[in-house]
């Protein structure tokens, strides 16, 4: 009656790599989640390979990941069936993905088994599916790279909004950035202030570094009733009315 159940973990793995290279796409210790399905039947199994399958492809398409999915060998793992999703990237092909149709490989040999409706006892059929979190962070930053900056999607990106202020001795210009960032947070949008004590330039420069979807400059135009915003896909910053949040023309800000 507990048939089909799923469970999952989310961890650090560990590997014995011969071969360790392009960063986090193969290393000793990576990141991974790890799901396994537990069925009564072969047919119930491909059912929930194919909603697995097709959570996957969302997983992927809301990173924006152009992915392909081929027909893999099951290698030490086993099964009667395999699939791996795989994109290209600047350093070549590499995996992002894998799932598996276990069949019965591993419950008949640790005798998990469970009793049927016809009253006798059955190996429990089983599935296996994983993802790369930490080899997909590494593909992320090589295909949206920008230059030496990263360009993330907002899905991951660890901050949505970099409110960067020009001159933390003006109280209005510390002020408003203070109550952008409040109305941010409240709102559930993940965002950081640079009030540092430091030029402008390092600040615009190590926000695109941290990957801010959004980047707000609260300068000396304050007093004229806006600010300043730019997108990571923007190269102009557009003027904002403070009151009303419209676009005023192309700003002229240069860095």
């Amino acid at each position: 009656r507990d048939l089909p159940f799923t469970y999952y973990q989310i961890n650090n793995k560990f590997r014995d790599e011969i071969r360790c290279n392009a960063g986090l796409i193969r290393c000793k210790e990576f990141v991974m989640m790890d799901a396994y399905s537990f069925h009564s039947s072969e047919e119930d199994l491909k059912k929930f390979y194919k909603v697995m399958r097709k959570c996957y492809m969302n997983i992927f398409d809301e990173l924006n990941l152009e992915y392909r999915i081929v027909k893999a060998d099951s290698g030490n793992i086993g099964g009667s069936m395999s699939e791996e999703f795989i994109v290209d990237t600047n350093d070549g092909e590499i995996e992002i993905g894998h799932i598996f149709q276990l069949g019965t490989k591993y419950s008949n040999k640790l005798q998990a088994q469970f009793v049927n409706e016809q009253n006798t006892s059955q190996d429990i059929v089983m599935g296996c599916y994983g993802i790369g979190i930490s080899r997909i962070a590494q593909v992320l930053a090589d295909i949206n790279r920008i230059g030496n900056t990263i360009n993330w999607p907002v899905t991951v990106a660890p901050f949505d909004n970099a409110i960067i202020i020009a001159d933390i001795n003006d109280a209005e210009q510390l002020r408003c950035a203070t109550a952008m960032y409040n109305s941010f947070i409240e709102n559930g949008y993940p965002s950081y202030i640079d009030d540092r004590d430091v030029r402008i330039g390092q600040k615009l420069g190590e926000s695109d570094l941290v990957g801010a979807y959004k980047k707000y400059l609260v300068g000396k135009n304050i007093k004229n009733n806006h600010y300043e915003e730019k997108t990571r896909t923007n190269q102009a910053w557009d003027k904002i009315d403070i009151n009303t949040g419209q676009t005023y023309e192309e700003s002229d800000y240069v860095k």
